[in-house]
């Protein structure tokens, strides 16, 4: 079974040497027909063709593991990269017979274990963890509209975040969580910011004429232009309250 072909001409070849070689009443005068026999049987060996060895299994494997690559593995990469070598080295030898199966078998049973060995990098979620900390520090009251996408996404992101399975493999999928938490944060619609306090004072204090202190003038002037600074800026949201608040204090 180990050969395809030359089988019949190499067994006829060693049963007619067995034969001579079983008989006892062969003498000298016999030695052309032994002589012979021994050129038929080499003859016949020589011409025996091996059974290709099946590679199909290791080339398989092979297939499946050589995409891998050793940034995304945290440790297991030096054993995994000797197996993958010593597979190739075989599947590349292109002579390979039914003889060279046990070595096959063997190669293909050391890859298997390595890349089940192999232990890869946990998914960097640093960015999507931070932004999550931002997002859940928002309230809801200070935004006009986008607060649903924004629970959406939230939930979402912490959802990615608890996941303790991800690998560097999954990397994408925390992006995107990333990505769809940038968005809806980016699309919130803040209230406007709180001005009517402000613009009270503005108004009570804008006729105030310098000429009727004696000190205090300058710092009230600077304040006075940041209020009505303020006040013309309508892009300020309630998120800017402080700042409002700040200069109707001052």
């Amino acid at each position: 079974n180990e050969y395809e072909a030359g089988w019949a001409d190499f067994a006829k070849a060693l049963a007619d040497a067995n034969k001579l070689l079983a008989d006892t009443s062969l003498t000298i005068e016999d030695q052309a027909l032994v002589d012979n026999a021994l050129s038929a049987l080499t003859a016949a060996a020589g011409k025996l063709v091996l059974n290709p060895a099946d590679t199909a299994a290791l080339q398989e494997k092979a297939n499946e593991v050589k995409g891998y690559r050793q940034e995304n593995y945290q440790s297991g990469w030096e054993e995994f990269a000797k197996a993958l070598a010593d597979a190739n080295r075989l599947l590349e030898s292109g002579s390979l017979t039914i003889q060279d199966q046990k070595e096959i078998d063997s190669a293909l049973a050391a890859l298997t274990a390595a890349s089940a060995k192999l232990t890869l990098k946990d998914a960097d979620k640093a960015a999507l963890s931070e932004r999550a900390a931002q997002a859940g520090l928002l309230k809801k009251e200070n935004y006009t509209s986008g607060w649903e996408a924004l629970e959406k996404a939230l939930l979402a992101a912490n959802n990615v975040l608890a996941d303790q399975k991800l690998t560097i493999l999954d990397q994408q999928k925390v992006e995107k969580a990333l990505s769809d938490l940038n968005t809806a944060m980016n699309g919130l619609v803040a209230k406007a910011a709180e001005k009517a306090a402000l613009q009270a004072k503005v108004d009570e204090v804008k006729n105030f004429a310098k000429n009727d202190y004696q000190s205090g003038w300058d710092d009230f002037a600077a304040a006075l232009s940041e209020a009505k600074k303020l006040l013309a800026d309508n892009t300020l949201t309630i998120l800017d309250q402080p700042k409002v608040d700040a200069a109707l204090e001052t």
